[in-house]
């Protein structure tokens, strides 16, 4: 099926279920009792507006769309599409990591980025990558990079270390890991090397802090491993300060991911002062530059050897902690507001695609 057909199909599809439900509904209730009618009447009027509204701008009004289009920018997240020509779209393309897995809808990306007039990436890595899925659309890309909350990330912020007595132990140091639980941020690997870099160590743990776990079999078992409970604590969710807190105390960062749109925790962490196991993925590469050491993150034995480097050289650690603090320096959300209004207003007197 071509590229139009698809996308048709899939708005045609959508229209049809509400359609069809709405009759379904009524002919039930008509059935059952005679009001019924009238509360279809009612519930048809309440859902006209979710297939009247899409009709019309996807088959008409025309002058309106073009009178609406020059008024004002859409951001929104690439998945989620209004109508195509009700507002001059912008969609920020940051998780292309689904979609290059082949875990994305890929009619849904085709019809915010073919409907856009321009798309931002939040890195070169993220351009590239809609280059090589959508090499018809590259010309619309512009690169718009995160920035850093200097305020918010201020050593002078973080609490004392008996803060986290009750996540690790007093007198016991600790290396860091943050991130959600998706398979891209490779933790089963970062644990392993983990193990393997520091097993014989009863003074050193991991803090694993998960904002989101995935049903992940993998990670199951390997938390039930005695020689992995002994080293790794896992925390679902900390607070705002709690996670300065952590920050501020941890001996490094694991942030070896498989694939990143940009990769903040680590830039987080260089502004920090926090020295960095980043990997050599794309987007973690590009953000973090030479503050930062970048193992392969499929390579276990490499991931644990730049743990134990890190953990060892003091010279190297401070070399990291003054690049990554320079590299992070780099990264300002006055300058990603001020790009991304660049953007919008080009947007604005682009030509309707």
């Amino acid at each position: 099926m071509g590229t139009i057909g698809l996308l048709l199909s899939h708005e045609l599809i959508s229209l049809l279920v509400l359609v069809l439900s709405v009759i379904l509904v009524g002919s039930v209730l008509h059935q059952r009792r005679p009001t019924g009618s009238a509360f279809a009447w009612v519930l048809g009027i309440v859902l006209l507006p979710y297939v009247a509204i899409p009709l019309f701008l996807m088959f008409g009004g025309r002058k309106f769309r073009q009178r609406w289009s020059s008024k004002r920018p859409l951001s929104q997240r690439s998945y989620k599409v209004m109508p195509r020509g009700f507002v001059p779209e912008v969609p920020d393309a940051t998780e292309l990591t689904w979609l290059e897995s082949g875990e994305a809808a890929y009619a849904e990306f085709l019809r915010a980025i073919r409907g856009a007039r321009r798309v931002i990436a939040i890195s070169d890595a993220t351009r590239s990558a809609i280059e090589r899925v959508y090499p018809e659309h590259a010309s619309k890309v512009r690169v718009v990079r995160h920035g850093v909350d200097r305020e918010r990330f201020d050593p002078s912020r973080a609490l004392g270390r008996e803060a986290l007595n009750d996540i690790v132990p007093p007198g016991t140091s600790y290396s860091l890991c943050v991130g959600q639980g998706s398979p891209y941020k490779n933790h089963p690997r970062i644990l392993r090397a983990f193990v393997r870099a520091m097993g014989d160590r009863t003074d050193h743990k991991l803090v694993l802090v998960r904002r989101f776990s995935r049903v992940d079999g993998e990670m199951n078992r390997l938390l039930q491993d005695p020689a992995v409970r002994r080293l790794v604590v896992e925390v679902p969710h900390v607070s705002d300060e709690k996670l300065l807190t952590l920050y501020r105390h941890a001996r490094m960062l694991l942030f070896a991911s498989l694939y990143e749109g940009f990769g903040m925790p680590a830039l987080e962490a260089m502004s920090f002062g926090l020295p960095v196991v980043a990997s050599s993925a794309e987007a973690v590469a590009e953000v973090t530059g030479d503050g930062a050491l970048h193992p392969d993150p499929r390579d276990e034995e490499a991931i644990a050897h730049a743990i134990v480097e890190l953990d060892r050289d003091e010279g190297l650690r401070e070399r990291l902690i003054a690049r990554g603090r320079a590299r992070a320096a780099e990264f300002s959300w006055r300058r990603c507001a001020e790009e991304t209004l660049a953007v919008y207003r080009e947007a604005m007197d682009a030509k309707e695609p």
